[in-house]
């Protein structure tokens, strides 16, 4: 006799719960027991949960979004261990594919590693606000299958001490009012934002799905990400105000505000809110980053390299923690570590392009021009518009006394962009060398008229300088926009 398994597990990320909390709705009055982590559950009792539950039910609901993959590439997050041990009992996996999620994407194969490749060999289900309940029909044919048809072994029921918890998780989801469609369209508008690049396009897109859901606090959260990628931090820091007030225990919230106080050199505001991510997550590995970040712009490098490092011990595969980390030894002329620093994080990302150039300064420093120059064009092959890197080869190739390819350099960071102050002024340095003195005049007017009192100081105090300081046109400039300071 065939036997229907209807026990279920849904996987999901916290963004989309209205999605997880819509097919519970619709799956439990047809029979189904379903199961998903709906009120936080303390850290030391998740691994036992969450496994078991999934050990005693036979189905495993994935729901994929764009949004859902951030972090899947890290091996302790927990929405990638739960396909994993889904994957290892040899669960029916269906995952269901929300908004913008695509299998052949390569943000989705970038992702999905190791064990989580075998994800794309099941058959996905794609599920939409407009036609949800044509799609949960089809979703309950995916599950009313035999068991003999499905390759897993032999269910293992929940522990009673589990089980009473996993009674009150029902109890609460039951309690949720009924998902409409505008909730549901209000996630899709979300994903579609979340695809899309920082830009007033994709804070519209936010928008929209706040307009939709007043209360979406996760909306409101990545809106305020926008702003601060627009450097309006300001408008972020009220987008992530509104997003703590819906939701208190908002830890990532908490930590993107602090960002933004950072940036505005509130730096009081800032540690209140990293502490506050600390009392709601104790290991928050992105905290410590953050605080580790906002004390290296107060020149704090001591408690800057032990948040550092501890971000490095709760995420080990942190490429930029040890970059950071790296940047203030180098501060601190501690160069054998800057570079066992620099060095782990090249390894961890050979894509890193600004590790490169932090690479290159630190040769810089120890006057290795030409070690450092190798590592301003591996930065240059990576990204060939990044400024600093022909900025920095320039400056190296001056000290070379190659000065014509340290002119095509500081041409090249003025054709990307033009109102770069410093690579005239360097350039102007470059034809003072050269006892080019109205060449170097030229260039010097363009640095003044950007930055007079920061460029009236150097030019006047600079050694580059010293062969053109008795030509007039030189000394005419100094007179006209210098004096004036």
């Amino acid at each position: 006799m065939e036997i229907i398994e209807k026990t279920v597990f849904i996987s999901y990320r916290r963004n989309n719960v209205p999605w997880a909390i819509a097919i519970n709705k619709c799956l439990t009055p047809l029979g189904y027991d379903v199961f998903f982590d709906f009120r936080s559950i303390l850290s030391g009792d998740f691994e036992q949960i969450i496994t078991e539950n999934i050990k005693a039910r036979a189905h495993f609901i994935i729901l994929l979004s764009p949004s859902a993959l951030e972090r899947c590439d890290k091996p302790n997050d927990w929405f990638r261990r739960e396909m994993e041990i889904a994957l290892k009992f040899k669960r029916n996996i269906v995952p269901v594919l929300l908004e913008g999620f695509d299998f052949g994407a390569q943000a989705t194969i970038d992702y999905l590693t190791g064990e989580l490749e075998n994800i794309r060999n099941y058959n996905g289900l794609t599920l939409t606000a407009e036609y949800f309940d044509a799609g949960i029909e089809k979703l309950n044919k995916f599950l009313s299958i035999s068991l003999d048809k499905v390759l897993h072994p032999v269910l293992h029921p929940v522990s009673p001490k589990i089980q009473k918890i996993v009674n009150k998780q029902k109890r609460a989801v039951a309690e949720q009012a009924p998902v409409d469609e505008k909730i549901l369209s209000a996630q899709e508008w979300f994903e579609r934002a979340y695809k899309s690049k920082p830009s007033e396009d994709q804070i519209r897109l936010y928008t929209k799905a706040i307009e939709l859901d007043p209360k979406f606090s996760f909306a409101y959260n990545n809106r305020g990400i926008s702003y601060a990628e627009l450097e309006q931090y300001q408008r972020a820091i009220e987008d992530y105000n509104q997003a703590i007030k819906l939701n208190p225990d908002f830890a990532t919230a908490y930590v993107n505000r602090g960002i933004s106080y950072s940036e505005l050199k509130q730096y009081e505001k800032a540690f209140e809110d990293y502490n506050q991510a600390f009392k709601l997550i104790p290991d928050y590995a992105n905290a410590y980053f953050n605080r580790g970040t906002s004390y290296s712009k107060l020149k704090q490098y001591e408690k800057a390299i032990e948040d550092y490092n501890q971000a490095i011990k709760l995420n080990p595969e942190d490429a930029y923690a040890y970059n950071n980390r790296g940047l203030i030894y180098s501060k601190l002329k501690q160069y054998e570590k800057a570079f066992e620093d620099i060095n782990q994080a090249i390894k961890l990302n050979p894509e890193f392009s600004s590790a490169y150039i932090n690479r290159g300064l630190n040769y810089s420093e120890l006057k290795q021009y030409e070690k450092a120059i190798e590592e301003y064009n591996q930065a240059i092959k990576l990204n060939p518009d990044y400024t600093d890197a022909y900025d920095n080869r320039g400056t190296n190739y001056s000290k070379l006394e190659q000065y014509e390819k340290a002119i095509e350099d500081y041409n090249q960071v003025i054709k990307l962009n033009p109102e770069d102050g410093p690579a005239f002024y360097n350039k102007a340095c470059v034809y003072a060398l050269q006892g080019k003195a109205e060449d170097a005049s030229r260039c010097l007017r363009f640095a003044l008229i950007k930055n007079p009192q920061e460029y009236c100081e150097l030019s006047r105090n600079e050694s580059d300088f010293d062969k053109i300081r008795g030509d007039a046109n030189f000394q005419n400039l100094l007179k006209e926009f210098c004096d004036k300071c």
